[in-house]
């Protein structure tokens, strides 16, 4: 797993151990969309976040990527040692 990319390693879950399709199908299309967001000089980057509404789309977004990892996390790993490893 080590090898794979984040989206070649969130669509092995799928694939090799049934994890939740539809919240990883949600998560790679979030990360796409921060890596869209993101393709950028540093300071382009600082600019877009200098303008209020970007960076609250920007943070909305954001907050929209961790709900899913924590719900992908909860409904895969609830109980597991994994689950508690991440966590600590």
């Amino acid at each position: 797993m080590v090898s794979l990319t984040p989206t070649a390693r969130l669509q092995a879950l799928v694939d090799r151990f049934d994890w939740d399709k539809e919240i990883v199908g949600r998560l790679l299309a979030a990360y796409e969309k921060f890596l869209t967001n993101t393709d950028a000089a540093e300071t382009d980057l600082v600019k877009r976040f200098m303008d209020s509404n970007t960076s609250r789309k920007y943070t909305k977004e954001a907050n929209e990527f961790s709900t899913l990892v924590w719900q992908l996390l909860n409904s895969t790993g609830e109980g597991t040692r994994l689950h508690q490893l991440l966590l600590v």
